[in-house]
């Protein structure tokens, strides 16, 4: 039998190399085998994230260096020494052949040593029992002496952090360096914390390794080692461009290029300087250091720059790239096999598609494209590399689905999936899930789609920390590799649920809502670049009999909405619409709220989006007191509150708020609770924005309705913001100040006399752990004109403040109206049988019925977002 499949593939090469037939490759990659390590990244190659440092074996070999001239002693230490070069090179698998064979003769020292190289290496194969078996005996054999254990505890640490398990890595690489510290070596502490500065990042927690890392380069400046320093700044810079800090990491970056040692840390920094320019969307400058770094001596700096410069080409001058694809694709063919030079390959290819996809030639190019990754798959096997073989059979796959060769195409992603499960590769079982979903629903089997979409959407929620731990660049294509999956699985579970019977429908609809909560949740975390804080989910059955919820959700050509009330099973209403039709009726409706235009004109927009959204459900609503909208894409800048049914505004029968979903925000009443204030804002203008007069009586006026602290104008500073919020819980904060809400985390802020105030500002200012600031309002603010997504910023201000929810408007409103609306709210709010949702309702409904603020634009743009309790 092994010999007949041998006959097979090499009739499917025969064939392949005659002809060029994409289809012919099928029958030569079903016969790979299967070995995957797991990696940080999506769908990028690991040396975009910092690598662990010092993780490979270092040129040292204790014991090893020959020392009276005897041959064995020379001979061992060459040995050891061709290993590293074979794993320095990525021949994992001829590393691990040397070092075993290394291992009868050597001492009891220089065993340990050997056992944790093996160690290293068999991570790197994605072979994990077989790391900790190598490990265990490291550990086994080790003597008491500090330093070997504080490398063991690095490599566990490796180990630990390679197998998704972050904070065990972390309390690893925390015991190395109080070993290091007991040693008083400076060295062994840096590294050890640098890699300490790679698991907070890979949790989410970013500002602990930043600030890790910033006292560490104070301590590194004292001891004037250029090396660690470079290595350090290196590493601050990559947490800071997580973070979306991008203009520090380029300072870090610049200040690392003045001191590397050498032309090769150079040209290594380079490198990361240009992928911070291309995060800054800056090509000309991200393009100028990637040239620069390309004409490295180090064969992977050249080639990764090249690549990388490659890929912007690809997108600003097609015609440069085009002439780069074919002498690079030699280059990496003639290249010896080793884990980055075949993610080169996969990358080349993309480059290649890329630009391919732009012309019509893309099913004449297509063989040599399959060429080059059937190689690659080849090669990948030959080195016993399983991870670069899953993503050249997903690569693959994906040209299969582009020339519509469903099955075969299938069948390369799932060869993909069965290498990469059993070794919880989650970030290419991502991709590989979102094409075979892709892939079974172009061939109408739509029940094995939705498992696969599922399936996709269950292992982003599981690598949900490495997702927001991404590179830029990445997490700058959510809307291209992460949001698509999930709008993708809506759209299969949605597509024919309304023509079901009601008792059919319910599971179907509740994996939509479930999904598209999901999808909020995940647009949030990459929004802030970090986990949002863990919620249980709630029902809103539990959480108010008088509420009900309408879920919005933007489809290809189609507006779904699905209707919750408690007790009662979920609706779903369906409304053929292109994208064209709804951003139309949006930009009518926001123009119509300006008041140069008379009230009546915004009739005919609102009156639209009311019977898209609310009037399918009228019958349903007769009990209903509040109603609560999960919105998507355009709609989230509506102001629901404006919705017209014919004869009256929403807000005249409801109270109306906003939330990205009901597992995000904590219930509790705010009616019966003695509220506190801090109240502050500017009345001046300041840093080039303009004067709010009206910030002084609308102030005046809540502190009558309710005790507390103000700031105002100069004593409105980030400084005193801070000593309030630290000396004292306040139930209510009040800031009447200009501000936006931006999709951009970086341009979401708050202005201050003497500065500006951001998200994590008051995340860092809010007293932690104690009581939660029940109410953030904030009455002068705006979303960022153009920013379709500009309200993840209102949602995401609320969520990092710990505010249990939000009173904000969606543009700035005129400041003695809003004095009076914001005084009608604080009468709501003081009263025991008023809920903050009623309480904003009935401040609405009597500006509705004032004789000067009754048009819409007065105070339709005031929004609660979070509890509405």
């Amino acid at each position: 039998m092994r010999g007949m499949k041998q006959l097979k593939m090499t009739r499917t090469v025969r064939r392949w190399l005659t002809y060029g037939c994409l289809t012919c490759l099928t029958g030569l990659l079903l016969l790979v085998g299967p070995m995957v390590q797991r990696a940080v990244s999506e769908v990028t190659p690991p040396e975009v994230t910092l690598p662990v440092v010092a993780a490979a074996p270092p040129a040292s070999f204790p014991g090893a260096t020959p020392d009276d001239g005897s041959t064995a002693a020379d001979s061992l230490a060459k040995r050891v020494l061709l290993g590293k070069q074979h794993y320095q090179n990525s021949q994992f698998a001829a590393a691990i052949q040397i070092w075993e064979q290394l291992l009868p003769s050597a001492a009891a020292t220089e065993t340990v040593q050997l056992y944790r190289y093996l160690s290293i290496a068999h991570q790197d194969l994605g072979q994990w029992a077989e790391a900790e078996r190598r490990l265990a005996e490291a550990f086994a054999q080790t003597s008491s002496d500090p330093l070997t254990q504080a490398q063991l505890l690095n490599t566990r640490g490796r180990l630990q952090f390679n197998q998704g398990q972050a904070e065990a890595a972390l309390e690893s690489w925390a015991a190395a360096a109080t070993l290091y510290q007991q040693l008083n070596d400076a060295q062994g502490i840096a590294l050890s914390q640098i890699n300490q500065a790679q698991a907070l990042r890979s949790l989410g927690q970013y500002r602990r390794a930043q600030q890790l890392l910033s006292r560490l380069q104070d301590q590194l400046e004292l001891l004037d080692d250029p090396v660690l320093t470079v290595a350090l700044k290196r590493s601050l810079s990559l947490t800071l461009m997580t973070a979306g800090d991008l203009n520090e990491a380029q300072r870090l970056l610049l200040d690392s290029l003045a001191l590397a040692p050498d032309v090769e840390t150079a040209a290594a920094t380079r490198y990361q300087l240009g992928r911070v320019y291309e995060a800054l969307e800056q090509p000309a400058e991200a393009l100028e250091q990637f040239a620069i770094a390309s004409r490295s001596l180090n064969l992977r700096t050249a080639t990764e720059s090249e690549l990388a410069e490659l890929r912007l080409l690809t997108t600003h001058d097609p015609a440069a790239a085009a002439s780069r694809i074919m002498s690079l694709r030699s280059r990496l063919l003639q290249l010896p096999p080793s884990r980055w030079s075949l993610y080169g390959q996969i990358h080349l290819v993309e480059s290649w598609r890329q630009l391919l996809s732009a012309s019509s030639t893309f099913s004449s190019a297509a063989p040599s494209t399959a060429r080059l990754l059937a190689q690659t798959v080849q090669q990948a096997r030959a080195i016993e590399d399983a991870r670069a073989e899953a993503l050249a059979l997903v690569a693959l796959g994906q040209l299969y689905e582009r020339t519509q060769q469903w099955s075969d195409g299938l069948a390369l992603t799932e060869d993909a999936i069965a290498l990469a499960t059993p070794r919880q590769a989650e970030d290419i079982l991502v991709k590989a899930q979102w094409q075979r979903g892709r892939l079974l629903k172009a061939q109408g089997q739509t029940d094995k789609a939705i498992s696969a979409y599922s399936a996709a959407v269950d292992q982003l929620q599981q690598v949900r920390q490495d997702l927001v731990a991404m590179n830029p660049e990445v997490q700058f294509s959510f809307r291209d590799q992460v949001e698509p999956i999930y709008r993708e699985l809506t759209q299969l579970l949605l597509e024919n649920a309304h023509s079901l019977p009601l008792p059919q429908q319910q599971q179907p609809l509740r994996a939509a809502r479930d999904t598209i909560e999901a999808l909020q949740l995940a647009e949030l975390q990459n929004f802030f670049r970090e986990a949002c804080r863990n919620y249980s989910s709630q029902s809103i059955d539990t959480i108010d009999q008088g509420a009900a919820v309408v879920y919005a959700i933007v489809l290809d050509n189609s507006l779904e909405v699905i209707f919750s009330r408690p007790d009662q099973p979920l609706q779903h209403h369906h409304t053929e619409l292109t994208e064209t039709a709804l951003t139309e009726t949006f930009t009518e409706l926001r123009q119509s709220l300006n008041p140069a235009f008379l009230a009546s004109e915004s009739l005919p927009p609102s009156q639209r989006v009311y019977d898209w959204l609310v009037r399918p459900f009228e019958t349903e609503l007769q009990e209903t007191q509040t109603l609560v909208f999960v919105l998507d894409d355009i709609l989230r800048d509506v102001p629901m509150a404006v919705l017209h049914d014919g004869q009256q505004y929403l807000i005249e029968k409801y109270a109306v708020v906003l939330t990205p979903g009901l597992q995000l925000f904590e219930s509790e009443p705010l009616t019966g609770k003695n509220l506190s204030l801090l109240a502050g804002g500017l009345t001046e203008a300041r840093q080039g924005f303009s004067s709010l007069p009206g910030v002084a009586e609308e102030i005046d006026k809540i502190r009558q309705k309710v005790s507390g602290q103000t700031l105002v104008d100069e004593r409105f500073t980030r400084d005193r913001i801070q000593t309030q919020l630290a000396e004292k819980s306040f139930s209510v904060v009040h800031f009447g100040t200009h501000g936006q809400f931006s999709s951009n985390f970086a341009e979401t802020f708050l202005l201050t006399w003497d500065s500006r105030m951001g998200i994590q500002d008051l995340r860092q200012w809010l007293p932690q752990g104690q009581t939660p600031l029940e109410l953030l309002i904030l009455s002068a603010c705006q979303t960022a004109k153009g920013d379709s997504r500009a309200t993840l910023g209102l949602a995401g201000l609320t969520l990092q403040a710990g505010a249990r929810s939000t009173i904000a408007t969606l543009w700035a409103v005129q400041d003695r109206s809003t004095a009076e609306l914001m005084a009608a709210v604080y009468d709501g709010l003081v009263n025991p049988s008023s809920s903050r949702a009623v309480a904003l309702q009935q401040a609405q409904q009597q500006m509705l019925n004032s004789e000067a603020f009754s048009h819409p634009y007065y105070w339709s743009g005031f929004v609660l977002v979070g509890n509405w309790l």
